[in-house]
């Protein structure tokens, strides 16, 4: 599910409706599982008892990124 937006709460924004294949979801479902992935990181951080972050995540979204805009930058096209 490509997310877009903040790293916390509600500035998480997943595109629910970009899944790879498509999938349907009900008003409730699309509700529950954007609160649900908005409040991942916090999920984390309590299992975690305090003791860490979801730091994997970042550093693999920042990886991506980085590989993206190298691509981009090279002439590659439909990169987003």
């Amino acid at each position: 599910i490509p997310v877009i937006g903040g790293h916390s709460g509600n500035t998480i924004i997943p595109l629910l409706s970009q899944t790879s294949p498509p999938v349907s979801f009900s008003q409730q479902e699309l509700e529950s599982l954007t609160t649900r992935i908005q409040n991942a990181g916090t999920e984390v951080v309590e299992a975690k008892a305090g003791a860490g972050s979801a730091t994997l995540s970042m550093a693999h979204a920042g990886a991506r990124f980085s590989f993206a805009v190298l691509e981009a930058l090279s002439g590659k096209e439909g990169v987003v």
